[in-house]
């Protein structure tokens, strides 16, 4: 008697199992019938099912309703989900997750097809990231390589396949792309003051960067201070400045310094003895400056940023690149101050510093009125240094 009080018991919990449903949100039915598949709503099932009408990429998301066990095929937009992989069921709930996958028909619904081929769409929307796109070198000669950071270049194609690169009117080369960089030449004949331009297949619309690429001479209100191509200047006595235009043997063998982004660099390599005394900076000695200085360099100072590019090829000790100009009534008027950016190991980076805010006064300035200054990198503690510097310019804003 014992043992049949229990079997029914037993039998009373699954049945209440099979045919209950959650009164208090629906959220869970297992009843499965051959009638027409119904949603009644979809849920974030990591968000105790709270109802949800949109969702990113790569989120799992859970419809309600009944009879979706029957479910043969699931599309989100044009993309059709893998079933069981990416589509499941589980107490008579579907659970999907949205495929890392750009549309190329979108109509924000998920539509169902059950095994008697009956369709059924449910409005969602799925929202996609948007590309981003940095240009982290904005000065390079044709045929150099540069790496673009960014992120999602993966998710729209921008690969050596489907993406396409334009510096202006002038087609580039893809040739190779992570989720967060792509690595591109720079293409023969690249006009001057040019945007570069992504697009692919999956892009709605190409993406245009905000930055001009390749600004040179006083084009656009630019001042290119020096571009150091055949330079034969020799750095001061003791310094650890060289001007190369690409790898050197350091005298044992090792390859130092990196591909020139644009003809002839400034490198700093050695052992950097610290400190702050005198000789001991790292330093090149009155750089020849290129070209006419603008007027209003001087006297509209806030108008411009200076630039220059930058390679590290080891982390940096020294804390401050300096700019020493020298001026008609002091000989060290004009310099610049400033925490070392955090650079990339071994890649070409531009950097931005505000002309106004970043250059400081010494003595009686007179303004940047001759044809040579002086730069140094300075930092505070011993180490190694192994960095290059090039294209040092004013830009207006």
């Amino acid at each position: 008697m014992k043992d049949k009080s229990l079997r029914t018991v037993a039998l009373l919990f699954f049945a209440a199992l099979v045919f209950a449903c959650d009164k208090a949100g629906d959220t869970w039915l297992v009843e499965t019938t051959d009638g027409p598949m119904e949603v009644s709503k979809v849920v974030d099932p990591t968000d105790y099912d709270a109802p949800i009408s949109a969702a990113p990429l790569e989120k799992l998301i859970k419809l309600v309703g009944k009879n979706l066990n029957n479910v043969d095929t699931v599309h989100i937009n044009d993309i059709g989900l893998s079933i069981p992989n990416d589509a499941f069921t589980l107490n008579g709930a579907l659970y999907l997750r949205i495929p890392y996958q750009v549309p190329l028909v979108r109509d924000d619904l998920i539509t169902l097809r059950d095994r008697q081929g009956r369709e059924l769409a449910v409005p969602f929307v799925v929202t996609l990231p948007e590309l981003q796109f940095n240009i982290d070198c904005e000065y390079a000669d044709a045929g150099k390589e540069l790496v673009f950071s960014g992120n999602y270049y993966d998710l729209y194609n921008i690969d050596p396949d489907d993406g396409v690169i334009m510096f202006g009117t002038v087609p580039g080369e893809i040739l190779s792309m992570t989720k967060t960089a792509i690595t591109v030449r720079v293409p023969v004949g690249v006009p001057d003051n040019c945007r570069i331009t992504l697009s692919s297949p999956v892009l709605p619309s190409p993406l245009a960067s905000s930055t001009i690429f390749r600004r040179t001479g006083t084009a656009n209100g630019v001042w290119l201070m020096a571009d150091l191509n055949g330079n034969t200047q020799a750095p001061y006595p003791g310094s650890l400045g060289k001007f190369q235009d690409g790898p050197e043997d350091d005298g044992t063998g090792n390859m130092v310094g990196p591909e020139a982004v644009s003809g002839t660099y400034v490198r700093f390599y050695g052992d950097y003895p610290g400190g702050w005394n005198g000789d001991d900076w790292s330093l090149v000695y009155y750089v020849p400056i290129a070209g006419a200085i603008p007027p209003d360099v001087n006297t509209a100072r806030s108008n411009y940023v200076i630039k220059f590019e930058a390679w590290a090829g080891s982390e940096l000790v020294a804390k401050s690149l300096r700019f020493e100009f020298t001026a008609a009534l002091s000989p060290e008027c004009c310099f610049w101050w400033g925490n070392e950016p955090t650079f990339p190991l071994n890649r070409w980076r531009t950097v931005t510093v505000d002309a106004e805010t970043g250059l400081l006064t010494g003595g009686n300035p007179g303004g940047i009125v001759t044809d040579n200054f002086r730069l140094i990198l300075q930092g505070s503690e011993a180490g190694f240094i192994n960095c290059a510097i090039d294209n040092i310019r004013f830009e207006r804003k």
